[in-house]
């Protein structure tokens, strides 16, 4: 073997090390996580009625749960069915959490269709990149790494222009709900705090949403540097550094968003149980997650603060815009 090949086969062995040690942490990041909201998540959805949410929620919580177990680095390696069904669920994975990023959208850009829409297809290029490489994947036995799915495209195609038009596409998909969420939910949950509110739907929105969306926003970014940096070094291994993020970056996406909807269905369950409420802003999910409507809300002032004749206390803008939210 040339110094050059056995560099290479190095090369390869190092990646795949590295590759399987993160998958090993990611196996163990996600399975501590469902074991520590296991409670929650029985309590908050497997004994409630079904909707739209905990259908989103289930399937975001098991699909990259399943990914993961698939990828985790088990003594036998995987067979090429295991292969297929990697690339199949790891692309079905981005569904759910394209849903979740339109519907968010749709409902605090009050109801707009073009934006939820356009959320939704950025969001879903990672989908799009995955089953177009899936087309032209084929099984080789490689002397060195045995049975190995191959990719029949060119290499700079799945190495640096499939890897940056996914991740520009969901780095701006990110961007503009984190945009739209700062702009709808600000002011709220501001009023929300002042009142000494801290578990309602809008704060939860506005707290939620830009934790997660930041976070996305910055493991995309790194991806897509990484990818940049492949082809302006024209060294194809440089690319693994992106692929490294990919392995974390999914289960972290998933974990996200399932304490997202978890936080969300304590609050409106919460919500629920208020007796005394003053009346401040909504965000509406009708016929989105198909439950009943109910409003966002704040305890009223104490009685010496006073009460206006439309029912908000006197140091709330009574200008602020009413917008209906629904039970997930």
């Amino acid at each position: 073997m040339a110094d050059s090949e056995l560099a290479q086969a190095i090369a390869i062995y190092q990646s795949g090390l590295i590759g399987n040690y993160l998958a090993s942490g990611a196996t163990a990041l996600y399975a501590f996580e469902w074991m520590l909201t296991f409670d929650r998540e029985v309590d908050l959805f497997w004994r409630r009625k079904i909707t739209v949410s905990s259908i989103l929620f289930l399937v975001n919580r098991y699909v990259p749960f399943i990914v993961i177990l698939i990828f985790a680095p088990w003594q036998t390696p995987p067979s090429t069915t295991a292969g297929y069904m990697f690339f199949v669920l790891a692309a079905l994975a981005y569904v759910p959490w394209a849903v979740f990023s339109a519907l968010r959208a749709y409902v605090l850009s009050s109801k707009t269709w073009p934006v939820a829409a356009l959320v939704f297809l950025l969001s879903l290029a990672p989908v799009a990149v995955n089953y177009t490489s899936m087309g032209f994947a084929s099984t080789a036995i490689d002397p060195d790494f045995g049975c190995q799915v191959m990719l029949t495209l060119p290499e700079p195609v799945y190495t640096e222009i499939f890897p940056i038009v996914s991740r520009v596409s969901l780095f701006v998909s990110d961007l503009l709900v984190l945009v739209i969420t700062c702009y709808a939910t600000y002011r709220t949950s501001r009023e929300l705090r002042a009142l000494n509110q801290r578990r309602s739907l809008s704060s939860i929105l506005f707290r939620d949403g830009v934790l997660y969306f930041s976070v996305l926003t910055i493991l995309n970014v790194l991806h897509l540097n990484f990818s940049l940096l492949s082809v302006l070094d024209g060294n194809i291994y440089t690319s693994s550094n992106s692929s490294y993020l990919t392995i974390l970056a999914e289960p972290i996406t998933a974990i996200l968003i399932s304490r997202f909807l978890v936080d969300l269905q304590e609050a409106n369950i919460q919500s629920m149980h208020q007796d005394s409420i003053a009346s401040v802003g909504t965000l509406n999910f009708n016929r989105v997650v198909g439950s009943a409507s109910f409003h966002l809300s704040v305890p009223a002032e104490e009685p010496e603060v006073g009460i206006n004749e439309h029912g908000l206390t006197a140091d709330v803008d009574e200008g602020a815009e009413i917008v209906e939210v629904s039970r997930l």
